[in-house]
């Protein structure tokens, strides 16, 4: 594996790679491993899989930002941190997604994005991606979710479930799950305000070039917020108002500035 892996690296990154043609001959090599009996092979060729389809999925989130797109890609983006957790799980001395990774986590914490929905479901029959047989407490198959059998991910498949619940969160488990405001339609609106996201998208050039950020922490005058009130909330964004926050501050209203570094 870690000769395949040294082979694609010189290229994957390459502007003309052709992740969709690497993808299918991978599939090949799988199924014929998997009809040998060759688990092991067939493992560690969805190992190779995982890498190129991290490296495909982030290139679509370059050109979806590119189009300013921002919902789609803040959900490849999610794709992108799943896919290399389950890579981490199953391979942990495979390296060669952690920068995406980083990447990824940088790109996210640019979002606007603070309030979620999360749903509270009751699961009354769910079957296993492996075996198909159906998961009870009384009834374990013995596949642990989250695990690669004979080159196949392990998951559950939920046939029967009922809705419990739907709450408002800041910290959620399935990040997609945006909440935005609605008009008079019923359709969606997207007002979130996409500055930092933009400000980086004047210097990334190149899907695979390398960028960071750092955070300059400095203070505004009260004079530039002529309508603020005690009761507004403060424009720090602390969440507070401006009475309970930066308004006990002599140095004044609390800011940040960031720095984008970006390779040449």
């Amino acid at each position: 594996m870690r000769t395949r892996l040294n082979n694609l690296a010189p290229h994957i990154q390459d502007p003309g790679f052709k992740y969709d043609i690497e993808l299918g001959n991978i599939n090949k090599e799988i199924t014929v491993a998997q009809q040998s009996g060759d688990e092991q092979q067939a493992n560690r060729l969805w190992a190779i899989k995982s890498v190129v389809k991290i490296h495909k999925i982030f290139v679509e989130i370059f050109n979806l930002l590119k189009d300013a797109d921002y919902y789609n890609a803040w959900c490849k983006a999610e794709e992108v941190e799943i896919c290399c957790n389950n890579l981490r799980r199953n391979f942990p001395y495979i390296t060669a997604t952690d920068s995406i990774y980083n990447t990824i986590t940088n790109l996210q914490a640019l979002y606007p994005y603070k309030l979620f929905s999360s749903y509270e479901i009751i699961i009354k029959k769910e079957r296993c991606s492996i075996c198909n047989q159906v998961r009870s407490l009384r009834n374990d198959c013995g596949h642990r979710r989250g695990y690669v059998y004979n080159g196949k991910f392990c998951c559950n498949i939920v046939e029967e479930c009922a809705l419990k619940g739907i709450a408002v969160v800041d910290n959620p488990v399935h990040k997609y799950a945006v909440l935005f405001p609605t008009i008079d339609d019923n359709r969606q609106q997207d007002n979130y305000d996409y500055f930092l996201v933009e400000s980086l998208m004047k210097y990334w050039q190149r899907p695979f070039q390398k960028w960071s950020y750092n955070i300059v922490h400095t203070h505004k005058p009260i004079t530039d917020f002529p309508e603020l009130t005690k009761n507004d909330y403060c424009p720090c964004a602390s969440g507070k108002k401006y009475s309970e926050c930066c308004k006990l501050n002599p140095k004044g209203i609390k800011h940040k500035i960031y720095q984008f570094l970006v390779e040449k």
